[in-house]
């Protein structure tokens, strides 16, 4: 944990100085111009928050939760992207009438086929973690009966709305650190929070 807090502190200084410094920001975007987003190139990197919000939820809560909430983020995150592409990218005709109403935006470009896969996929998979968990012998298993599936769904349906309302664009300039309502921070803090309302520990 202490390493971890280390790298995180690290981290936040390059992108600090990366922010303040022209010439390091302009080198950083040429050589990472194939991994790095458009908006990333004026505020923090994704990778920021991400660390960020494990290293919150890791401190918070007990390790099932902080697993849901990375598996969360890790899961549905693209689901949502990838899902959400594919059905808004279909053209009624020819695509069947019914793919409308999963093409319907719900907030800005969040549509409600992304928000349905991100739900169903990280569900799926965090019902999946509690079984690797128990394997692997890193859960007490009789602690959480009967609650499991209920916090795996919390954490899913959580995520989705923290997904919806995150914006990456809504950049929040604080001293000089332009901070963005960003969904690597919001989803894992949004899932372990609620797998933990469940289940309390």
């Amino acid at each position: 944990v202490k390493w971890f807090v280390v790298w995180v502190l690290w981290a936040f200084f390059c992108e600090v100085t990366r922010m303040n410094v022209k010439s390091i920001n302009a080198f950083l975007s040429k050589m990472f111009q194939g991994l790095m987003r458009a908006h990333e190139k004026k505020q923090f990197s994704t990778i920021v928050y991400f660390q960020v919000g494990v290293w919150i939820i890791s401190m918070l809560y007990s390790l099932p939760v902080a697993l849901i909430g990375i598996v969360t983020l890790a899961v549905g995150d693209p689901t949502a992207s990838a899902v959400g592409r594919k059905i808004t990218g279909l053209r009624v005709p020819p695509a069947p009438g019914w793919t409308k109403i999963f093409q319907k935006k719900l907030v800005g470009q969040k549509s409600v086929a992304g928000t349905l896969g991100f739900v169903v996929m990280s569900f799926a998979c965090n019902c999946l973690l509690w079984l690797v968990m128990k394997y692997f012998g890193l859960v007490n298993w009789e602690l959480y009966e009967g609650k499991r599936i209920l916090m795996a769904l919390a954490a899913s349906v959580a995520g989705a709305l923290a997904e919806m309302v995150s914006n990456e664009s809504a950049v929040l300039k604080w001293k000089r650190l332009p901070l963005a309502l960003d969904d690597n921070l919001l989803i894992p803090l949004a899932a372990a929070f609620a797998a933990n309302l469940v289940c309390p520990l």
